[in-house]
C-alpha cells in the first residue's frame, strides 16, 4: 500500500477491501460469541 499512498482510488479500495474482511470475519462469529463481556487488565496480559 505505501507505494499507493497518494493514489485515492486505490486508497479507497484498500478501505473496501479491509471491509469486506471484517464483514467477513463477523460473519463467521456465532450469536454465542456475542456477549457482553468487558476485558480486565491483568498483569502482562488481557482476561475475559
Amino acid at each position: 500500500m505505501a507505494e499507493d499512498a497518494g493514489n485515492p482510488a486505490a486508497y479507497a479500495a484498500n478501505i473496501d477491501a479491509a471491509r469486506e474482511r471484517l464483514i467477513s470475519f463477523v460473519s463467521g462469529c456465532g450469536d454465542e460469541q456475542w456477549r457482553a463481556a468487558p476485558w480486565t487488565a491483568t498483569p502482562g496480559r488481557w482476561q475475559w
